[in-house]
């Protein structure tokens, strides 16, 4: 008797969590708090989650159906899968969750995909507490988190570097790190136990967009060279001063310089490829000249920018052999033809 009173408790206490809502973080450390406390084996326990399928399967021949049944069947075998994960050996389990699967008539595989999006969907909630505020209180309630809910060491950690991605983009949403943020970024990183090469990656993946649109602004306006000296100057000035008021270290804000340099060359190779099947070898030859004015300007540029950091390499780009060997006999010819001009009178 004192068996079955309690078996009906867990039943009802199971039943009011499964109408709840959709995805609350607190409903599985509480189906099992409950359990303790009513000492229920995995006999007990695995009958009752069985018999909660079947009233639920009655409850759709009822005509219960939709969103709202599809909600309470997922959440019955999330739970279901959560609490037997724990049963020794690892077949109890198997075993009970198959009976659960017959009574549904769900595949195997449909029951683990549904299962999965429950996990990421409690997950995700857990981490969207990170984002809100980094602090201790959020620290312990993500420990372990991903182990009860039942997500992967791999999926975890895309998860929380995706995590860690938007409180990047929030914090330099007014276009600049302050230092409350820089030490907000550090307690997130130890929250979300990202090590400081998968950071650092995503910081600068936020960050660069930034400082590129900056540099296409000083690529587009590099002048003469009788201007350069002066533009370098200010745009080297231009750039530290962006690199700090993002964040960004000095070897990092090196390296988006020269490959938003990069991507200023290549359009103006791009260009310079289709004037050549369109247009006449003067207007080609104009876009070649101001590829290369660019290439040293930005060349000096990401030099003295790196001058007390690393040095990186050689602005250049990658071109089709076909397309450059054409763009450099136009080159190559004019600079015979100057060579072999008569000499002015």
């Amino acid at each position: 008797f004192e068996e079955g009173a309690l078996s009906d408790i867990y039943t009802s206490f199971l039943r009011t969590v499964l109408d709840g809502p959709e995805h609350d973080t607190s409903d599985l450390p509480m189906l099992k708090r409950v359990r303790a406390a009513l000492e229920l084996d995995g006999i007990v326990v695995g009958d009752v989650h069985r018999r909660v399928a079947q009233l639920l399967l009655s409850r759709a021949y009822a005509g219960a159906e939709g969103e709202d049944m599809r909600r309470v069947v997922d959440k019955l075998l999330f739970l279901s899968a959560r609490t037997f994960a724990d049963e020794e050996p690892e077949e109890v389990g198997i075993y009970e969750m198959t009976r659960i699967r017959r009574v549904l008539n769900i595949s195997a595989k449909e029951a683990q995909q549904r299962i999965s999006a429950v996990s990421r969907a409690l997950y995700r909630q857990s981490l969207s507490a990170v984002v809100d505020h980094v602090d201790a209180q959020t620290a312990h309630s993500l420990e372990g988190a991903s182990a009860a809910f039942g997500i992967g060491g791999e999926e975890a950690v895309g998860m929380n570097v995706e995590t860690y991605r938007r409180i990047v983009a929030d914090l330099l949403s007014s276009g600049r790190l302050t230092e409350e943020g820089r030490r907000t970024l550090q307690k997130a990183k130890e929250v979300l136990q990202l090590g400081d090469a998968a950071a650092d990656a995503v910081f600068e993946t936020v960050a660069g967009p930034a400082l590129r649109k900056e540099v296409q602004d000083i690529a587009d306006g590099l002048g003469t060279e009788e201007e350069r000296a002066e533009q370098i100057r200010q745009a080297v000035s231009t750039l530290t001063a962006r690199c700090s008021d993002l964040g960004l270290l000095a070897d990092a804000g090196q390296r988006i310089v020269a490959d938003g340099f990069v991507t200023a060359l290549r359009s103006l190779y791009e260009k310079a490829c289709r004037e050549a099947r369109l247009k006449g070898d003067d207007v080609v030859l104009a876009t070649l000249d101001a590829m290369i004015s660019m290439a040293r300007g930005a060349g000096k540029i990401v030099r003295d920018l790196g001058a007390a950091g690393p040095a990186v390499s050689a602005i250049s780009l990658a071109a089709d052999s076909i397309a450059a060997r054409r763009l450099f006999s136009l080159f190559l010819k004019r600079s015979i033809d100057h060579e072999a001009a008569p000499p002015p009178e």
